[in-house]
């Protein structure tokens, strides 16, 4: 599967990043491998690469993807930082971001700049 994913306990981050095409079944098996790891905790902040994606499923799709997560129950709640470069992948993110209510959730094109926002607080 085209993705990778770091848990830091200490800084309460979970890294994800994404690469090559990725479709919505994908995106399902990626986050319960995470919540299946034990060191994964929703509090954590979040910060997802998706810089070298093509998104391999329909933009009103996105309402499916956020229904999943939230019915989940394991969601990460913490902020999170989304980085991103190309435009269908940043309306994606863009329209997850704001449809998103119980979470901050930003878009960014540097993952120096959104290290730094997910960590403005410490």
């Amino acid at each position: 599967m085209p993705n990778t994913f770091r848990l830091h306990p200490d800084l309460k981050l979970l890294e994800h990043r994404f690469w090559c095409r990725i479709t919505l079944d994908e995106v399902y098996t990626a986050a319960e491998q995470i919540w299946s790891d034990p060191a994964y905790d929703p509090s954590y902040r979040g910060l997802f690469d998706i810089r070298n994606i093509s998104v391999g499923f329909h933009i009103r799709d996105i309402r499916i993807l956020r229904r999943f997560l939230a019915s989940s129950g394991r969601q990460i709640r913490g902020d999170l930082a989304i980085v991103t470069e190309r435009s269908i992948p940043t309306a994606f993110a863009m329209l997850y971001a704001t449809r998103t209510k119980r979470q901050r959730i930003r878009v960014f094109s540097s993952p120096d700049v959104a290290r730094q926002w997910l960590f403005r607080d410490l």
